[in-house]
């Protein structure tokens, strides 16, 4: 999801440790784009990371509105992200 990205960082003690790994977020917005809940759907294993990841969710509030036909309300999206210390 595009409007997330720019506000991902890379924990810089987890990328010391080197600590790598892909963490899969339920993220549930209202039809306005609102934060309506936010949990860790599947752990990276490491909390870092995992929450790295629902902080830039939380930065990225409010999310542009659902298109009008999508069904839903509230919509519930399950968002994986992968983080690597070569990159992200």
């Amino acid at each position: 999801f595009r409007h997330i990205e720019p506000f991902r960082t890379y924990p810089e003690a987890a990328r010391a440790n080197r600590q790598r790994g892909r963490v899969v977020t339920r993220v549930t917005i209202n039809r306005a784009g609102e934060l309506v809940a936010l949990s860790v759907d599947r752990s990276s294993g490491w909390p870092l990371i995992d929450n790295a990841e629902l902080a830039a969710i939380r930065r990225a509030m409010p999310l542009p509105p659902p298109p009008a036909g999508m069904p839903g309300d509230p919509l519930v999206l399950i968002l994986p992200m992968t983080y690597n210390y070569d990159g992200r």
